[in-house]
């Protein structure tokens, strides 16, 4: 077996950003702005080279043709980068995990996009930035389906990730309400494009207390606080069924009455209500969520059954 030989060198960036490989464990971080152009280089090495790229460190996948030095591409999603180098029939060995991020990122005037081509808006509030529609991925950001689940019974019997639509109608209720995802879907990989996730519980309390709620208020359960619900949901009667109590959509939140799919499957409450999942686990069978209602300026704090359809807003890492 070669000695494989990976040298690092400094190389320097005028309208691009490149990224030198060595031997070292740790990730390290690049900043790039979307449509730049990304060069990877490993200046030395023995053996048949192979780009590889990944969305989380855990999965990785190698880049069709990515097989030269150096190797440059425009780059958009967020990722994780490495080089793997193989001589014959050694054991691969990989090179330092560069993960690029983009910092021109500008809550409220960026959008993100979600490993479908899906785009959102974007919404700060106080420190925290929130997507400003519902998601609507059918895959995990490294590229994992979410099994499609029209069929009531098995719905029901789930334990394991599922997404619908609501009425099993993405023609009508898709572009605009997004998807419908049981509980199971937020707990096992991260739905969310790369660089955000779907918000805890307190991620939710944060935002709340940002609108106006107490701590005493934010911990408590079931309609809490004042009107910072209505400052969350869309104004009009377009989507919401009258009387949209209180909305004022006062940080260009949008909240939507997306409706829901109960856990024996079926489907209910479009116009009415919306409902979002949080990632935090209450007990075995239940997990904490938020909801809104057309009658109501509040929002409601409660757990339900994980294995039930509702909406995923994520806010950013």
């Amino acid at each position: 077996m070669k000695k494989y030989l990976i040298m690092v060198r400094n190389l320097f960036m005028i309208l691009l950003v490149s990224f030198s490989f060595g031997i070292l464990a740790s990730a390290q971080t690049y900043t790039y702005c979307t449509g730049d152009t990304v060069t990877l280089d490993l200046p030395v090495y023995y053996g048949d080279l192979q780009w590889q790229q990944s969305f989380d460190t855990i999965t990785w996948i190698d880049i069709s043709g990515a097989t030269y030095q150096p190797y440059k591409f425009l780059v958009g999603i967020p990722k994780y980068y490495r080089a793997k180098v193989t001589d014959g029939t050694c054991n691969p060995l990989y090179s330092q995990t560069r993960y690029a991020v983009d910092s021109c990122f500008s809550c409220g005037t960026s959008a993100v996009t979600d490993i479908d081509g899906n785009v959102y808006n974007s919404v700060p509030a106080g420190f925290q930035c929130w997507m400003g529609k519902n998601l609507n991925t059918s895959r995990y950001n490294n590229g994992t389906p979410v099994p499609l689940v029209t069929d009531n019974t098995a719905w029901g019997s789930l334990t394991s990730p599922g997404r619908c639509w609501y009425n099993n109608d993405s023609l009508t209720y898709a572009g605009v309400y997004g998807a419908l995802y049981n509980w199971y879907t937020v707990d096992t990989l991260n739905v969310c494009p790369a660089g955000w996730h779907v918000p805890t519980d307190d991620e939710w309390k944060t935002l709340e207390m940002f609108l106006g709620m107490t701590q005493a208020q934010a911990d408590a359960t079931s309609s809490r606080g004042t009107d910072e619900g209505g400052k969350l949901k869309e104004t009009g009667f377009t989507h919401w069924n009258s009387p949209n109590t209180g909305a004022t959509n006062s940080i260009g939140y949008a909240a939507l009455p997306g409706g829901n799919r109960l856990y024996n499957g079926t489907f209910g409450s479009i116009g009415y209500s919306g409902y979002w999942w949080s990632a935090t686990q209450y007990s075995a069978p239940t997990a904490w969520r938020r909801s809104l209602y057309r009658n109501y300026a509040q929002v409601n704090r409660n757990t339900y059954n994980k294995g039930s359809g509702f909406s995923v807003r994520c806010v950013r890492d």
